[in-house]
């Protein structure tokens, strides 16, 4: 289980912004998450089996449907009988997709992301440099739900890769492209981590970036921390293009 939101970047209060604090808010995150992980795994798996139950009674209904409606066609005496086994079959679906709604928000609420999100129409690479170039030219290309998957995949397969920063912040724009805008601060936050460190004229252009993108995620979850964030930018990275933009942000009232 990933990060929780709290824990995501250690900039959203200026003032307090130190290694230290961060790594002790991650601590106190860590061990909360580890106790639910168990329970999380079990909402996991009952939310997998009620979206196949909900795909194996909408297949059936359908079928069904069709079967019965040409009975009613020519049907005499067990007109009464099959109407009633078309609306039971109704009724049925109709619960489990509201079971499922309620499963699917409780989901994305928790963990921010949508989980009925397309899947990538091509197979991955298998080498690591392979798959990060795929991923990298599906986001250059605006393929949010390709780019998705393949630097999660990445994740996943290499967890110790230097360029893991780099793929952290790719993913979290990749979600802001799906507008999963919660998730996509976690990754920033994530590929912010690595770069906090680095004295600002030697770090990567991601790194300004990745407090640029959080701090528009968050103008639809919290537009005082969204600012903050953007304030943390122009300190900590003064001659960074994004600083010369924050400050026309900063200017805009939070609705």
């Amino acid at each position: 289980m990933k990060h929780a939101l709290l824990a995501l970047i250690p900039a959203f209060t200026v003032s307090c912004v130190t290694l230290g604090r961060y790594e002790e808010m991650e601590g106190r995150v860590t061990a909360m998450e580890r106790a639910a992980t168990a329970n999380d795994e079990r909402e996991a798996q009952r939310f997998d089996n009620v979206t196949k139950l909900l795909k194996s009674a909408v297949d059936k209904l359908d079928k069904t449907s069709a079967a019965l409606n040409s009975k009613l066609d020519g049907a005499g005496d067990e007109d009464r009988s099959i109407r009633g086994e078309l609306e039971e079959l109704r009724f049925r679906v109709d619960k489990l997709a509201k079971d499922f709604e309620v499963m699917k928000k409780a989901a994305e609420d928790r963990w921010g992301l949508n989980f009925l999100a397309a899947a990538p129409s091509v197979a991955l690479p298998a080498d690591a440099e392979g798959l990060f170039a795929h991923a990298q030219k599906a986001l250059d290309a605006g393929q949010f739900p390709n780019a998705r998957m393949a630097f999660a995949e990445f994740i996943k397969r290499h967890p110790t890769d230097e360029r893991l920063p780099k793929v952290r912040y790719g993913l979290g724009r990749a979600l802001y492209g799906e507008n999963q805008m919660k998730a996509a601060v976690r990754e920033f936050g994530e590929a912010f981590k690595a770069w906090q460190a680095i004295p600002a004229s030697k770090a990567p252009p991601e790194a300004p970036e990745s407090l640029w993108y959080a701090g528009l995620a968050l103008e639809s979850i919290d537009c005082k921390k969204s600012k903050e964030m953007l304030k943390f930018l122009k300190q900590s990275y003064p001659k960074s293009p994004r600083a010369a933009e924050v400050k026309a942000r900063l200017a805009e009232k939070c609705k």
